[in-house]
C-alpha cells in the first residue's frame, strides 16, 4: 500500500511535521513522516504520496540494516546495468544535471530538484539523477516479457 499509493497517507508531512526551510536531512524527512496521520482508511482511494515511499525506505534501512541508497544501488542499479544512475551527486556530477525550469520554491536553497540540499537527500520518491540510456533502460524493465530484479 505505501508503493501503490494506496496507504491512505497524504501527499506530503504536514507544515507541522516538516518545514524544508529548516533543510532537513532524509532521516529527519522521514521521521516526520512517521507520524504523519492517515488521511482516509488505508485502500480507500488512491493518492499520490510523497510519505508511502519515505516510510517503506526506512522499514527497508531496519530490515536490511543498510542506508537506503546503498540498498537502492547494491540490490536495483548494479543488478540491472545502471551505472549511470546517481544517488547524491558529488560537486562534479551536478554540474551535468540539467536545471529544472520552474521549480518549486525558486532561489531558495531547498529549490525543488536544482538546489544541493535537495540533490544530497535523495529522497526515495526523487533525487535520483541519470543518463537518458539508463532511464529508458529502468522504464522498459516494466514491459511486459523483461526480466527485471524489480
Amino acid at each position: 500500500m505505501l508503493l501503490a499509493h494506496t496507504s491512505g497517507l497524504p501527499e506530503n508531512p504536514g507544515p507541522e511535521l516538516y518545514n524544508p526551510s529548516t533543510l532537513p536531512t532524509r532521516e529527519q524527512q522521514t521521521d516526520a513522516m512517521l507520524k504523519t496521520p492517515l488521511v482516509s482508511a488505508p485502500h480507500e482511494i488512491l493518492r499520490y504520496s510523497n510519505v508511502g515511499p519515505g516510510i517503506a525506505a526506512r522499514a527497508a534501512e531496519e530490515l536490511l540494516g543498510s542506508d537506503f541508497l546503498d540498498i537502492t544501488r547494491e540490490r536495483f542499479l548494479e543488478p540491472m546495468g545502471l551505472g549511470g544512475i546517481v544517488l547524491n551527486p558529488d560537486r562534479n556530477q551536478a554540474q551535468r544535471i540539467v536545471t529544472l525550469q520552474d521549480p518549486a520554491n525558486p532561489g531558495t536553497a531547498w529549490e525543488t530538484y536544482n538546489s544541493a540540499w535537495w540533490r544530497e537527500c535523495a529522497v526515495p520518491w526523487g533525487g535520483y539523477y541519470g543518463t537518458t540510456a539508463d532511464m529508458l533502460r529502468f522504464a522498459t524493465s516494466f514491459l511486459p516479457g523483461r526480466e527485471s530484479v524489480l
